[in-house]
């Protein structure tokens, strides 16, 4: 049977693949950014936000800050990447989403399983201008967005995943195409799994897009689909499963953070699977991933994490970064 060897989650905010000297430019785009809902899960202008919060983060958003932010995340990155080099998994299932690069309105799965044999990631801009800031093209290097990057895909095992999967209940979307992959899929690829690039089954969730983003409940039930539809495939494969995003962005909600990662630290899955999904909107809509990463991992838990909260603005926009294992 397929082995799960090894679980892990990654933020994959730009924070994450640009240098701290450059997040300034970031900061400008918060001003206008369409996509900042609040913590209750309101969408507001950044001057809304910014009335709301006080002076709580007016200390926060320095150079200095951001410095120190930069390295603890790179440094939970190097973690990571040796982490997953010494599990020596034959194949890798990402588990991220997709923003409006392979799919769009027309076409436009609750979640879905990429099986075939060769892939590419896509050149597509993010939603809104992102990449035409000098911060934007160098996030786009380490999303692996500046060009097609080519990848080998596990048809043989992502065909079984899938008819176990509906086999169980899941009406899991197909994507047997080669091209588009997003930054969700690019970066896991980039930033951990390089040189040695091994195969990779993508599973996009929609996270971000209404009206068919899965519940809480709903990639609780996935994961542990997931993980049942490995443990009886016949096919012979240690894999590792890596939940890509988060987590809560662009208004930052240390609190929302703090209780999906110590859910999955103690699997607490009444929790976790009880998180109002009106909290989980824009980037921190991610978070879908982590549940069902963490329900797919079985009895392991997420015995180490790291967490980093970017704050940009002293509005509380920025992201919290995330990082962790499972074991």
């Amino acid at each position: 049977m397929a082995q799960v060897v090894f679980g892990a989650g990654t933020s994959h905010s730009p924070h994450v693949n640009t240098p701290s000297s450059m997040w300034g430019e970031r900061a400008q785009q918060d001003f206008t950014n369409p996509l900042l809902f609040d913590r209750d899960g309101v969408l507001r202008s950044w001057e809304d936000v910014r009335a709301g919060v006080g002076d709580q983060y007016k200390d926060r958003c320095n150079q200095e800050k951001w410095d120190e932010d930069e390295k603890k995340a790179q440094a939970a990155l190097d973690h990571i990447k040796e982490a997953l080099a010494a599990a020596k998994p034959d194949v890798v299932i990402i588990v991220g989403d997709d923003q409006a690069e392979m799919f769009s309105p027309s076409n436009q799965p609750a979640i879905a399983i990429g099986g075939a044999a060769d892939m590419n990631t896509g050149v597509d801009e993010m939603v809104g201008s992102f990449n035409t800031s000098e911060f934007g093209k160098t996030a786009a290097i380490g999303y692996w967005k500046d060009k097609p990057h080519p990848f080998k895909g596990s048809p043989e095992l992502a065909t079984d995943l899938a008819r176990r999967l509906n086999d169980q209940g899941v009406d899991i979307g197909w994507l047997g195409g080669s091209d588009g992959y997003g930054h969700a899929f690019g970066f896991i690829m980039s930033r951990l799994m390089m040189p040695d690039l091994v195969p990779v089954i993508p599973i996009a969730v929609n996270c971000f897009w209404a009206p068919n983003q899965p519940t809480p409940k709903r990639c609780f039930e996935i994961g542990r689909a997931l993980r049942k539809a490995l443990d009886e495939s016949p096919i012979d494969a240690r894999v590792a499963i890596i939940a890509s995003g988060g987590v809560s962005h662009f208004v930052v909600d240390e609190e929302l953070d703090i209780k999906l990662l110590d859910g999955l630290k103690n699997q607490d899955w009444d929790t976790l699977t009880s998180i109002p999904p009106e909290l989980l909107q824009g980037g921190t809509s991610e978070g879908r991933n982590w549940i069902l990463v963490g329900a797919a991992m079985g009895d392991a838990k997420l015995n180490w994490y790291e967490y980093v909260d970017v704050i940009r603005t002293e509005a509380g926009t920025g992201c919290g970064l995330a990082f962790g294992i499972f074991s």
